[in-house]
């Protein structure tokens, strides 16, 4: 039952994309029928990777430096970069080499971002977030200078949204200024 949908996901997006998206996911022959969902999770990574890998700049992207690999995090920080280059909420992003996620030329100037990614679901689809640790991590990193938040509700179930953009909502101004959100994905859903 498993081959026949995957050898259709292979035909839809190409074994590459396939390929990427598997590896990513950790996926090995041990292992793929005791996950949840694994075709549909294949897809929406696949879809993701589809529109990433479609512009060169956007492809490096996907490379967390820190890690010094793909990760479904960093494919999250990439959905939200170009989401914002898309949007105008930045201008043109490029991967920042270590520590924060992105950089952007203003005037001259670097600007650097990270983004906060608010993932409800872990790929085991429990509920994973938990709304105070989010938003400490957010504090925390906004009392490193120079650095903005992108911060990234793409994923994130419609209570939580509510519950991280009340609290961000009572930051002080000089900290809110500092973080712009990103709510959706539709470029990334076909």
């Amino acid at each position: 039952e498993f081959l026949p949908k995957l050898r259709a996901l292979e035909g839809e997006f190409g074994k590459e994309i396939m390929s990427e998206a598997i590896e990513i996911s950790k996926l090995t022959e041990s292992n793929i029928l005791k996950r949840t969902n694994v075709i549909g999770k294949l897809r929406n990574l696949a879809c993701d990777l589809k529109v990433i890998n479609s512009n060169p700049r956007w492809k490096t992207f996907k490379f967390d430096p820190d890690k010094g690999r793909v990760t479904h995090g960093s494919i999250f920080e990439a959905k939200a970069a170009i989401t914002a280059e898309k949007n105008g909420i930045t201008g043109v992003l490029q991967r920042a080499d270590r520590g924060f996620d992105f950089v952007e030329e203003v005037d001259g100037m670097r600007k650097y971002w990270d983004v906060k990614s608010a993932i409800c679901y872990s790929f085991n689809e429990l509920h994973t977030l938990q709304v105070t640790e989010f938003i400490d991590s957010i504090n925390k990193q906004l009392l490193v200078n120079g650095v903005e938040i992108l911060l990234d509700l793409g994923s994130a179930c419609s209570k939580d949204v509510k519950l991280i953009k009340e609290a961000v909502d009572l930051l002080p101004v000089s900290m809110r200024q500092r973080i712009a959100i990103v709510e959706s994905y539709e470029l990334f859903r076909s």
